[in-house]
Order: structure tokens, then sequence, then C-alpha cells
């Protein structure tokens, strides 16, 4: 299985219909690449302890590999954005039972409305004619989810249940690892999973809407 996913690897660009040529790649130096080169956010403070975290345990091949498995067919890609819709619905609705002075809350009161991403998974789903419950509770199908999502979930609400208690900070962490990943990383893989999987258009879990926001995404 491992071979055939790095043998699709290779031959990607053609499946999206993108020479690999040196100038093509030189245009791939998206946004994402300009900001992390030039700012100073991520280098000081917090920021750079959670970057150090997040690249620490961050196995790239593993990444790109299970990337590429999401794009290789429907099947897949349902899968993952079930688990995806699992974790994120979790991860806000735990958010929001934290007390207003809790950190999290407090990054989610000034930026939740571009950050969420549970109702655009689902649109995700239902797009593909996958039925999600409007109101999913994180219990409605959770014996059906993998082991590793059950886990993550559970140690979501573990971090939502302490932070309740001693006003902490535990679910930043997630908060970095997935938002900001999507951010930088995640919005470049919209297109050509739109493409790869002939979808109508990139999946919403990519899309984020700046309008208003000062600055920009910057």
């Amino acid at each position: 299985m491992i071979s055939q996913l790095r043998m699709r690897l290779t031959t990607f660009p053609s499946l999206i219909h993108l020479p690999l040529h040196s100038s093509n790649v030189r245009n791939i130096q998206t946004e994402s690449g300009r900001i992390m080169s030039t700012v100073n956010s991520n280098k000081v403070g917090l920021s750079l302890d959670l970057d150090k975290t997040m690249k620490s345990g961050h196995d790239m091949k593993i990444f790109g590999l299970g990337t590429l498995a999401t794009m290789s067919n429907l099947e897949r890609y349902t899968s993952m954005h079930t688990s995806f819709h699992a974790i994120y619905t979790t991860l806000e609705s735990t958010i929001s039972t934290l007390p207003p002075t809790s950190p999290t809350h407090k990054i989610f009161q000034t930026h939740g409305k571009v950050l969420n991403r549970s109702s655009k998974i689902r649109s995700d789903l239902l797009a593909v004619d996958v039925a999600v419950p409007l109101n999913w509770d994180g219990d409605d199908n959770f014996s059906e989810l993998t082991p590793a999502t059950q886990s993550y979930i559970r140690r979501i609400r573990e971090c939502g249940d302490e932070d309740r208690s001693d006003n902490g900070g535990r679910l930043m962490g997630h908060i970095y690892t997935r938002y900001f990943a999507d951010l930088f990383g995640g919005q470049q893989l919209g297109r050509p999973t739109m493409w790869a999987l002939g979808l109508k258009e990139p999946p919403r879990m990519y899309e984020f809407d700046f309008g208003g926001v000062e600055g920009g995404r910057k």
C-alpha cells in the first residue's frame, strides 16, 4: 500500500495536470511561504514553543502519504472528512464552554468567525452525499470513528475539562496545530483535491474568508 502511494506521489503532478517543471515549483511558493519566512510572530515566546512542538511531532512523510491517500478516491476522502468533522465539532463546541477569561476562548471570541471549520466540513460531506446531523454532538456515530479519532476527541474533552477547572490554556496547542496548519498548509490542498477527485469545487474546509479582517490573512 505504501509503495503504491509513493508511486502516486511521484505521478501526482500529472494527475492534477500540472507538469513538475522548475517554474511550477517556484510558483508553488505561496502566500503561506512568504508569510512564514518574513514575519516574526512564530519566532518568539509561546508561538515559538508551539512551533517547535508541532515540528518535532509532525512527520511530513506520514502527512504527505496520508494526504495523498485522501485524494486517491472518494471513499478515503469521505473517511478523512468524517474524522475531521468529528474533531473540529468537538473542539469548537468544547471551546464554546470555556470561561470568557480563558486564553483559548479569547482567541475564538476574536477570530472564531474566520477559524470555525465544522460547518464547512459538514458542507463538504453533504456535497458528496454523506448525511451529517445538523447538531452532531460527538456521540451520534462515535463507535464508527477510527480509534485514533476517538482518542483525539477524548483528549480534546479532557483538555476542556482541565482548562475549565483552572482557566488553563491546554486547548491552545490544539488550536495551533489544527487551525494554523490549515491556514498555512491546508489552503494549498483545496484545488489539487478538487482536481484529483473530480469535485465541483475545492473543499470548503480549506477556504477562509478574511473579509473585514484588519491585516487580512497575515
